[in-house]
């Protein structure tokens, strides 16, 4: 039998009284395993979240080659990030918090960029807003292609690979050009002139709708369906939003709330479908490409004729130094996986402010002791990759 000790629930992360409910039946369960694997071993994953051996990261039990508990070590969110930004002003706080997320900083840095002006009663221009919201989206096709490639990779589908390479290669120049917020003096990406930019959208959703048709092959189905799986109470009471949820057929999107929604005029589609496991996730993935792409085509035609090119999102130092109006202000972006949400409060001084940053990373790394239970060893790689969180994103 399995004493409950080896059975222990991370205290530190807010889980619902169901959720624990459950890891406890899961506990019960495993003493079948325990009779044919009576030791219980404990392992650490440092690769996934940190390269440095003091970060413990992800934390394994196991009965045999089966996962009995998953937990991750924690400590102050965002490796002292909070502390560095306090004091600092929006222009300054940009490059600080793209280090959030290497691969596309932009959902963190709009965050930031959208409570300041909230703070300071910023207006944007239709132009602005319009380019702000092209920039998410090839930035959340960029992450999506990122995640959906990584697994086919792990389950050896080369010709899965292939095509998501040649996609890749066809948002290439959009994408490095929009994918993060530039200060004027460290401006580096040129600008994508219009036509070329439109070609690739026509030809990327063609090829997404290929892929899309291939992804039903049958080793993906069976490696991924029924895993990592949560239900709609639970990615309810752990706070996750995104494809976490919309894979339940809900119908949320930050896009279609204030101040986004002026940003966006009309969002794109609401992509959903069945399921909560790994494959439904993955398969909402593709969809989500889709519905990216398809609002993406009308959306550059509304640029002015004499606009012919896309240029890098730019904040200028002058516009970032504005008083503040009022004593907080929050900012809120959808990003790939779920919400940023990053609030601003002004101290005694208009120079004083302190910035508060909720990553979705933080929400999904609370439910990987519930999507990780009765999975193998050799399946742990695949899950994570499923899972789409970058090592920057978990607290350190």
């Amino acid at each position: 039998m399995i004493h409950k000790n080896y059975f222990k629930l991370d205290e530190s992360l807010i889980v619902s009284r169901l959720h624990q409910k459950e890891l406890l039946d899961i506990q019960r369960s495993a003493d079948v395993d325990a009779k044919f694997f009576p030791l219980v071993t404990k392992s650490h994953l440092t690769p996934f979240f940190s390269h440095l051996p003091k970060d413990f990261a992800l934390e394994l039990q196991f009965i045999g080659n089966k996962v009995l508990s998953a937990r991750f070590d924690r400590g102050f969110f965002g490796f002292g990030l909070l502390e560095l930004l306090q004091g600092l002003s929006a222009y300054e706080a940009l490059p600080e918090v793209s280090r959030l997320h290497i691969l596309s900083p932009i959902f963190y840095q709009m965050a930031l960029l959208l409570a300041f002006e909230r703070l300071t009663d910023t207006p944007t221009s239709e132009h602005q807003g319009l380019h702000r919201a092209i920039a998410l989206e090839f930035s959340r096709i960029a992450h999506h292609i990122t995640v959906v490639k990584n697994i086919v990779l792990c389950l050896e589908l080369t010709s899965l690979v292939k095509m998501l390479d040649e996609l890749q290669g066809l948002l290439k120049n959009p994408v490095a050009t929009l994918s993060r917020i530039h200060q004027e003096e460290h401006l580096s990406a040129k600008p994508v002139t219009l036509v070329e930019t439109h070609d690739a959208v026509f030809d990327g959703l063609m090829l997404v709708e290929e892929i899309a048709a291939l992804s039903h092959d049958d080793k993906l189905v069976e490696a991924l369906a029924k895993k990592c799986f949560i239900n709609i109470t639970t990615a309810s009471s752990l706070g996750l939003t995104g494809p976490f949820l919309r894979a339940h057929h809900v119908p949320y999107d930050l896009r279609l709330n204030q101040p986004l929604r002026d940003m966006y005029g009309l969002p794109p589609a609401i992509s959903l479908t069945d399921g909560g496991d790994a494959w439904a996730r993955l398969a909402l993935r593709l969809l989500e490409i889709g519905a990216s792409l398809r609002w993406l085509k009308p959306a550059l035609y509304r640029f002015e004729k004499q606009a012919v090119q896309i240029d890098p999102i730019v904040v200028g130092i002058t516009c970032c130094q504005t008083a503040p109006k009022k004593r907080f202000a929050f900012g809120e972006v959808e990003g790939p996986e779920g919400d940023v949400k990053i609030g601003i409060f002004t101290g005694a001084s208009t120079d004083s402010y302190v910035a508060r940053v909720r990553s979705p990373a933080y929400f999904i790394g609370q439910a990987i002791p519930h999507l990780f239970s009765h999975i193998t060893i050799s399946e742990i790689p695949l899950l994570l990759y499923c899972l789409g969180i970058t090592p920057p994103e978990i607290d350190q």
